[in-house]
């Protein structure tokens, strides 16, 4: 398609407005789709034309919501704690990007006054003090003896499949892919089939995972299938995973796990 048709197909569709239905109808035609610019980049002119593009648009009530709050199962983050999934997730985010003199003053100000969220607004029993020298040498007579769970494994050696926080082999790639737009079609609509119903404890209003029946790394062919998901319950979640590890999951176990009493 020549850039001279683009540009009059382009124009035509200006001022058009879709229907809620022609809006769901387009989402469900890209569920399981690997999205076009995963893994690329945007140049810096495309970047900044799609800034542009953004100035003065106003968002409807429902868009603002829907941005305000993350969808886990049916109700609101409000109140809630985040998962160390969705904080990696964030800290990947905004890895490598840079911010102005004037944004870091405003979030500067913004967070002034507020408790610092590593201890919850309270301080902690050392803060601010210093440890006399005989406090040290009690501290250090009382690890002597101890042995380093790696004492005596290379650095190099503790990797992969040996690490303690090994996830399962989720590489840079299948970061972006667990990040992606496609992959959180994917999981609503797990969720949606499922009517947000634990499927091990059979609970709704908690908090969900869209679990990866066949492992995640190990099957790329099946990471958009719905049919290769199901919704757990985050506490049913980290039971599976804590029985079965992260690695090399199946149906099986699966199967296996939801047969067993609830306890």
């Amino acid at each position: 398609m020549s850039k001279e048709i683009k540009r009059k197909i382009s124009e035509s569709h200006k001022g058009k407005k879709l229907s809620e239905e022609h809006k769901r109808k387009l989402s469900l035609s890209h569920v399981g789709k690997i999205g076009f610019w995963l893994g690329k980049k945007r140049s810096k002119e495309d970047r900044i034309k799609m800034g542009l593009s953004k100035i003065g648009k106003k968002f409807s009530p429902e868009r603002i919501e829907k941005m305000r709050f993350k969808s886990l199962g049916n109700k609101s983050r409000t109140g809630q704690k985040r998962s160390k999934e969705e904080i990696r997730k964030m800290i990947l985010k905004n890895i490598g990007q840079k911010r102005s003199e004037e944004t870091k003053r405003k979030m500067s100000l913004s967070q002034k006054g507020k408790p610092h969220p590593w201890h919850s607004g309270k301080k902690h029993h050392g803060w601010g003090k210093k440890m006399s020298e005989d406090q040290r040498k009690k501290i250090s007579e009382s690890l002597k003896g101890r042995i380093p769970w790696n004492k005596g494994i290379p650095y190099l050696k503790i990797k992969g499949e040996s690490h303690p926080n090994w996830k399962g082999g989720v590489s840079p790639e299948n970061k972006k892919i667990r990040m992606s737009l496609d992959l959180k079609l994917w999981r609503d609509s797990v969720f949606t089939r499922d009517g947000y119903t634990c499927q091990k404890y059979g609970i709704k209003g908690v908090k969900f995972n869209a679990h990866h029946i066949q492992n995640f790394a190990k099957y790329p062919e099946l990471r958009f299938a719905i049919d290769n998901g199901i919704t757990l319950s985050d506490k049913a979640h980290k039971e599976f995973h804590k029985k079965y590890g992260r690695s090399n999951n199946t149906r099986g176990q699966l199967q296996e796990f939801l047969n067993q009493k609830n306890v």
